[in-house]
């Protein structure tokens, strides 16, 4: 008997936890951006449309969610946090650029959870040994 309560006890807590990480999570301010060219995010190609960009998970979980606003396509990665002594001060997207081909690469979200740096993916890394990098920003605004 007391090895069922206790079971229960742990369960009810696992889930109450969950709970809490989920209602967090959905309370996060989102990012909504056009974006008028095709780009890379990992080793997902997505076309050019609006998207919404969001971060996943709690404080200890640094993903990425960037979701096609009309067919719903969406590409999670792993994110690194950036420097909270450069905090934007406008929500947007940064793209590194090489010829046409155009990877996010930075997603400054001012409104709450800041600026996340993400790594380059193996296809970028072999596009950039032989091409000139520029930068492109993408304006988004809060959802």
């Amino acid at each position: 008997m007391k090895k069922q309560v206790i079971h229960s006890i742990f369960v009810v807590g696992v889930c109450m936890w969950m709970t809490g990480a989920l209602v967090y999570s959905q309370s996060l301010p989102k990012l909504v951006a056009d974006i008028p060219f095709e780009f890379h995010v990992g080793q997902a190609m997505l076309p050019a449309g609006a998207y919404i960009v969001n971060r996943e998970g709690n404080d200890f979980t640094n993903i990425l969610k960037i979701q096609n606003a009309t067919t719903g396509k969406s590409a999670f990665t792993f994110t690194m946090p950036g420097s909270s002594a450069n905090s934007p001060n406008q929500a947007k997207l940064i793209f590194n650029r090489y010829g046409s081909d155009y990877f996010l690469s930075k997603v400054c979200n001012p409104y709450s959870w800041g600026t996340y740096q993400l790594p380059k993916s193996k296809t970028e890394k072999e596009i950039a040994r032989n091409a000139l990098s520029e930068k492109a920003e993408v304006v988004a605004q809060k959802r």
